[in-house]
């Protein structure tokens, strides 16, 4: 089973079935405008870490995941304010993830900053809506050139404030 992770507490099959109290209150959103949620899907694990540790530096609540089945089942619990998208994920692709976020009411117009090893964004199977994310990224790429992007996308909105 694919596991997500919300600020580094896993979200386990407990939370589907209903959990204990503790677990249910833990997976309630955080009321909005108080600290920008951000969606970190990155098979990496490494890389995956780093993302969360400068984004809960600039005051964002992150979650993880993986691969596309965990991106989904964050995706159920809390729509993000941004994301970071590695396009080559197991289970869900990269643009099923994006096709799936263009089509939900919801994440319609949340930013997407997709992360990949190939050289652009058009050597990446197309997604079905044909609509692209708001910003692409070759890898290898530096967590402030993300947090960069998040910023001027407006996924941090004002909560954060950057060096130059």
């Amino acid at each position: 089973m694919a596991t997500a992770y919300r600020d580094s507490a896993p979200i386990g099959a407990g939370a589907l079935s209903g959990g204990s109290p503790h677990q249910r209150d833990h997976l309630r959103p955080m009321p909005r405008g108080v600290r920008p949620v951000v969606l970190v899907v990155e098979p990496d694990p490494g890389l995956r870490a780093e993302l969360a540790a400068s984004l809960r530096q600039c005051g964002a609540v992150v979650d993880q995941a993986a691969d596309g089945i965990a991106a989904l089942y964050a995706l159920g619990q809390r729509h993000p304010d941004g994301v970071v998208l590695d396009m080559d994920i197991a289970g869900v692709t990269g643009h099923r993830l994006l096709d799936i976020l263009r089509l939900d009411p919801g994440t319609r117009c949340v930013p997407v900053v997709v992360l990949s090893e190939r050289e652009a964004l058009e050597s990446c199977p197309r997604p079905l809506t044909g609509a692209p994310p708001e910003s692409f990224l070759r890898k290898p790429v530096d967590a402030n050139v993300i947090l960069r992007e998040l910023t001027q996308l407006g996924a941090l909105r004002a909560h954060v404030h950057l060096a130059a």
